[in-house]
């Protein structure tokens, strides 16, 4: 039986600027009316996301230009991210919450645990592999990509020996924040061309999947590891403005912005 209720919304494709702030904003509602919230999403062109604090040379940044290719940034840590082919969810948990009383890692565990569980009932042979702090040289290689789909994480689930799902967390004011991509196909953009990086060692070869199933499959695995009894909702009026005042303030000129 379940012990907490959640509020799960359950959107299409939006723009690159809207879905990093209505994260944003998903976790202050979070901490301001206490409850965990779910959000699952897509985006309307392919867009990259940079970590809060991550860097981006003045190259870099004209080659998105020439690309058409839209960059935003994450209220989250972590590394470059293309998003395109791909189920994208945040979930937020109230600061002072029971789940997080474990711990970080024990969440991202149980989080991790609910992605694999969720691939392998569409049939997608997930497993969930802990961060090891002894890494070879192609380990120690991959630490320094800017791009998170080749870096190491703490709970990391893999597809074919190979990362599946990329996610970025942070503790905000009032409540934790993990947003991340779960890959559904390869996307026509070459992320490492476009930012003249060198190419990694053969891309993730994802079969057909039904992108609702695994959409639903996610949602009810994390309710399931987490003991939490959903309640579909969307946003209102009120949240689409506070959402649209974000995004006026966390615009950065200097980042290519939505075509």
């Amino acid at each position: 039986m379940a012990s907490y209720k959640g509020r799960l919304l359950l959107e299409g494709a939006r723009s690159g600027s809207f879905n990093m702030a209505a994260d944003e904003f998903m976790a202050s509602e979070s901490g301001r009316r206490n409850e965990i919230i779910l959000r699952i999403y897509s985006w309307d062109k392919p867009t990259l996301s940079l970590g809060f604090h991550q860097k981006i040379t003045a190259e870099q940044l004209l080659r998105c230009r020439e690309h058409n290719l839209p960059i935003v940034r994450r209220p989250t840590g972590g590394r470059a991210v293309l998003h395109d082919q791909e189920i994208t969810y945040a979930i937020t948990i109230p600061s002072e919450h029971d789940l997080l009383r474990g711990g970080r890692d024990a969440v991202l565990k149980d989080i991790g645990s609910a992605f694999t569980e969720a691939a392998q009932s569409v049939g997608l042979k997930a497993e969930l592999v802990r961060g090891s702090t002894k890494v070879g040289l192609m380990d120690e290689l991959k630490r320094g990509s800017p791009l998170c789909f080749d870096s190491l994480s703490r709970w990391e689930i893999r597809l074919e020996g190979r990362k599946w799902i990329g996610s970025a967390q942070r503790f905000l004011p009032r409540a934790f924040l993990q947003h991340g991509s779960i890959l559904t196909g390869q996307s026509s953009v070459d992320l490492a061309k476009v930012l003249g990086l060198p190419q990694a060692a053969g891309a993730l070869s994802i079969r057909a999947v039904e992108v609702m199933a695994l959409r639903q499959a996610v949602v009810e695995r994390l309710g399931e590891r987490l003991s939490i009894s959903w309640q579909e909702s969307t946003f209102c009026d009120d949240d689409f403005e506070a959402i649209n005042r974000l995004i006026k303030e966390r615009m950065d000129p200097t980042l290519p912005g939505e075509q």
